[in-house]
């Protein structure tokens, strides 16, 4: 999967994202909110989202709101 589930109006975060991420990251959408796990990061065994299985914890939550706005937020591990 791609950055592309989300608006492209986003482009300068999906691209300081993957910019971050340095090219190692995968993409995953569950009930609205899209997930970026960061590869480079906290590889603890796999984590679930929805049906998706990632192979590490570290990742950045982008949930678009209503008003066409998008929140950001990041995980982890600790919850």
């Amino acid at each position: 999967m791609h950055l592309n589930l989300w608006s492209t109006e986003r482009s300068d975060c999906s691209d300081q994202l993957k910019w971050f991420a340095q090219g190692y990251y995968t993409v995953a959408e569950h009930e609205g909110r899209i997930r970026l796990y960061n590869m480079q990061c906290d590889i603890q065994g796999i984590r679930t989202f929805g049906n998706y299985k990632a192979p590490t914890a570290f990742y950045y939550e982008i949930t678009p709101k209503s008003n066409g706005e998008y929140e950001l937020d990041v995980g982890d591990a600790r919850g």
